[in-house]
Order: structure tokens, then sequence, then C-alpha cells
């Protein structure tokens, strides 16, 4: 809210607390890392994150690694965000709901982002070419089901170690034509890697 003093100019805002009368219409609660680590490991048996877009998939990216925190993540790397991938990764303990605390193992969960390229920032700029990158496209290949076929037996969870990804699209188009034959580069390329557990979520 801003600061009601009636200048129009002026774009401060002040944090107000949630009242006990206003908790009833705001039902959302933010996701712990603790929370989110038993949500990813154990029961979505996720072994692979990746992030694939322009800024806004960069900032979630960046977003998501300040809410797991120091005490999850376990490494992160860039040289150039704008161009080469960037690499991270998180600790996350893989516990049933019925297993006991001292039971527990960790597992490792590589982080893949990398910008994109599609479009035009600009409607009066030349567009760029879209393309799947190779790396992209080898981190989503790559995966240890070999083993999870011999570790089945042991594991409650025989769900196949899946990679979780997230795409945005679009937020430098102009046009829908544009649009449409880039999203068709990026629905095609994922359908021919043809990894039919994995998680897919577009943001538009």
């Amino acid at each position: 809210r801003g600061n009601g003093n009636g200048n129009a100019t002026d774009a401060t805002a002040e944090w107000e607390s949630e009242s006990e009368s206003e908790s009833e219409f705001y039902p959302l609660r933010v996701t712990t890392a603790e929370e989110m680590c038993h949500l990813l490991a154990s029961k979505l048996n996720v072994r692979k994150i990746a992030f694939y877009g322009d800024s806004l998939t960069m900032s979630q990216y960046e977003s998501f690694l300040n809410l797991m925190g120091t005490s999850f993540v376990t490494s992160s790397f860039s040289e150039n965000p704008s161009s080469l991938p960037s690499r991270s990764s998180i600790a996350c303990p893989t516990m049933d709901d019925d297993e006991d605390e001292n039971a527990s193992s960790s597992i490792t969960i590589p982080i893949f982002m990398q910008k994109d390229t599609g479009g035009s920032y600009r409607p009066q700029d030349p567009r760029t070419e879209y393309y799947f990158s190779e790396e992209l496209r080898s981190f989503l290949r790559d995966d240890d089901r070999d083993n999870h076929r011999h570790n089945t037996n042991n594991h409650r969870n025989d769900t196949p170690p899946r990679t979780l990804a997230i795409f945005n699209i679009g937020a430098h188009y102009h046009n829908t034509t544009w649009y449409h034959q880039d999203m068709r580069i990026l629905l095609h390329s994922l359908q021919r890697i043809g990894r039919t557990d994995d998680l897919y979520f577009f943001r538009t």
C-alpha cells in the first residue's frame, strides 16, 4: 500500500502485518525448504531440476535457491548466466512419512539453468533464433534409470527417477507467428527426448 499522502510520484510502500480479520481471506502459506525437499525427493522422486527460459525463469531459479538456503544448497556455479548454463545442487534428506528420522539418508539433486534465445527485445528489433540447447538436451537425457531398476526393491517409491523442468517462452515475442513457431521447436524437442515420467512446467 502507498503511504496515502496523495503524492503520485512517491512510490514507497509500507508493509503491514496481516490482521486476524484478514487471515481467512489469505489461505496461501509460504513453503519451507524442508517441505520443498520432502516433496521433491520423497514424494515426487525428483532427481534433477532444470530451468530454461528468459530472465523471468532466471529470477525463478535464483528465488528457488534463496528459498532452499545455505542449509540445503550445496553448490552454485556460473561464469556467465547470459550464455553459459548455471549449475547448482541441493542436498535433500529422503525419508518416507512412516520412517524414523534416524533411518533417513540424503541425496544430491543437481540443478541446471540456462537462458534461451528467441523473439526480440523490442518490436522493432530483428528476430533472434530460438534453439533447444545441447547442454539442456544432455542434462535431460542423462539419468540413473538403469541403477533404479536394480534398486527398486530396496526403495518404497517405485516411480522412475524424474527430472522436473520449468520452461518459459513468450515475454520477448511481439507477434503470435514467431511465438507459435518457436513453441513448436520446444515441444518437439521435448517429445523427441521421450521421458514421459518427467514433470514439465511451462510459464506463460
